[in-house]
């Protein structure tokens, strides 16, 4: 503030001085190609200076002024628009919560239903209970609000992999020729979520899993330096093209490529025109671990 106090009268004294410079040289200007002042050159005396100097000074509060007037219209109208911003996001974030609680209202009463017909059909149809459970079971996992987390234990996602196994085999009566191999240290790894579900739901759209002699296979398996996730599975059209692969798998590329940047790879192709591997490398050092 000391600093911008005497920069105050320091530039009033050149404003000053730059008009009395610029009114004597157009006066003089003028006087020698038109004459229409004066005949005579302007004199710099008493007279010259004080008029001069109070006309400088009425210009300059006038600028000032008006300077002044032009920032506080531009503040009032950035007040008011974020004011607004303001009002619009308490407008939307009621609207959220509002549609948090009836999105919340839809998946409690549907666990109360399934719950409900689990414990009714558990006595007459004990598969048709254990179907209902399995789903009610991998529902509660998606919507769960954990997985507004960056990342989940990866035994939670090989439980859930493990029930919708489990439940396609209970539909389709225990036919389905798939396997699932892991390491029991992968369990306390973290991981971004719904990975590993991904690839399985993937497997059974677009795979053949009643080969006996070609089980598909889903394997979880980590050393020193990398985690890494395997599957490989006979597609059931022999002419399925990678890049249409869908939705699914392009995601979790997409997610991995966000979440570790490069070190992460992901690989999806066919070998042999028949068998479809994805295979997804991790740095383990770029892994959080739960050793709880």
């Amino acid at each position: 503030p000391k600093q911008i106090i005497w920069r105050i009268p320091v530039l009033l004294f050149l404003e000053v001085a730059a008009y009395l410079c610029v009114t004597y040289i157009t006066y003089a200007l003028i006087n020698k190609y038109t004459h229409i002042i004066s005949s005579k050159d302007p004199v710099l005396n008493t007279n010259f200076y004080i008029g001069g100097t109070f006309r400088a000074v009425y210009f300059i509060i006038f600028s000032t002024g008006y300077y002044f007037l032009i920032t506080f219209i531009k503040e009032r109208k950035k007040t008011e628009l974020l004011e607004q911003q303001r009002l619009n996001n308490i407008i939307q974030l009621a609207k959220s919560e509002n549609a948090f609680l009836r999105a919340q209202t839809q998946p409690h009463l549907l666990f109360n239903t399934l719950d409900f017909i689990y414990h009714n059909a558990k006595e007459n149809s004990p598969v048709a209970a254990e179907t209902i459970i399995a789903l009610s079971s991998m529902m509660r996992y998606t919507v769960d609000s954990k997985h507004e987390e960056e990342f989940v234990n990866l035994r939670n996602e090989i439980e859930q992999v493990e029930t919708f196994i489990n439940l396609h085999q209970l539909i389709n009566n225990h036919s389905l020729q798939i396997q699932l191999d892991y390491e029991d240290e992968v369990r306390n790894e973290k991981i971004i979520p719904m990975v590993l579900i991904t690839l399985v739901e993937n497997i059974f759209k677009h795979g053949e899993l009643k080969d006996r002699s070609n089980p598909a296979f889903i394997k979880v398996v980590a050393d020193n330096e990398n985690l890494l996730i395997e599957t490989k599975n006979i597609a059931k059209n022999k002419n399925f093209e990678v890049k249409r692969i869908g939705t699914g798998i392009d995601n979790i590329r997409k997610r991995l490529d966000y979440t570790y940047g490069g070190k992460a790879d992901f690989k999806h192709y066919f070998n042999d025109n028949e068998h479809f591997n994805v295979k997804i490398t991790i740095k383990r050092q770029n892994i959080l671990k739960d050793n709880a």
